[in-house]
């Protein structure tokens, strides 16, 4: 069966900030209905204010502080569901 974007719902979703540049997004989905799962992504936020993705592979240090600390409340939402 191939992806359908449409079955694919975004249960909550959370952004903190490493730096002013540097947005991580936390998020759970749930596809078609099933378990909950935690996606992590990391925008960057050019100049001009627009956004682009970046690959989140490492987490530099401010990063991985700031995930640390909205992920309990985050984990909270997520499991009241």
């Amino acid at each position: 069966m191939a992806y359908d974007k449409s079955l694919d719902a975004i249960l909550v979703e959370k952004e903190v900030f490493a730096d002013e540049k540097t947005a991580i997004s936390l998020s759970a989905h749930s596809y078609n209905g099933g378990e909950a799962k935690v996606q992590v992504s990391r925008t960057y936020i050019k100049r001009d204010g627009t956004r682009s993705f970046r690959k989140l592979g490492r987490l530099t240090l401010a990063e991985a502080s700031a995930v640390a600390q909205a992920m309990p409340e985050f984990l909270t939402i997520v499991s009241e569901g």
